[in-house]
């Protein structure tokens, strides 16, 4: 009977340990592997352009993402309302943008 249990013992192991192995890196599996088919698919891929385009705009979420780490780490305000905020910020920051390419495209004609 305790050659059995430890006949399959090693197995269950081998089992939780790949599963452990997926848990901790498969996000970043999925992210070397969609990496290599775009960068294989796409000419424009891995140019310095897109990557810096790509890090420009990844750069505000990350800003508030740490912050908002920061808040819930240290167990400050509630945060229910940031994503209002960042939605009210981002449509006065769209709305500042278009009054200024309006007023510089009439300043061109």
């Amino acid at each position: 009977m305790d050659m059995e249990l430890s006949a399959t013992a090693p197995k269950n192991l081998d089992v939780r340990l790949f599963f452990r192995h997926v848990q901790e890196y498969g996000i970043l599996a999925v992210f070397l592997l969609e990496c290599i088919f775009f960068s294989l698919t796409s000419a424009h891929f891995l140019t310095p352009e897109n990557l810096i385009n790509v890090t420009l705009q990844t750069s505000i979420l990350a800003i508030i993402a740490v912050g908002m780490t920061f808040v819930i780490l240290t167990d400050g305000l509630n945060l229910t309302g940031v994503g209002s905020y960042v939605q009210q910020v981002v449509l006065g920051v769209i709305s500042l943008l278009a009054v200024l390419f309006d007023q510089l495209k009439n300043r061109e004609t």
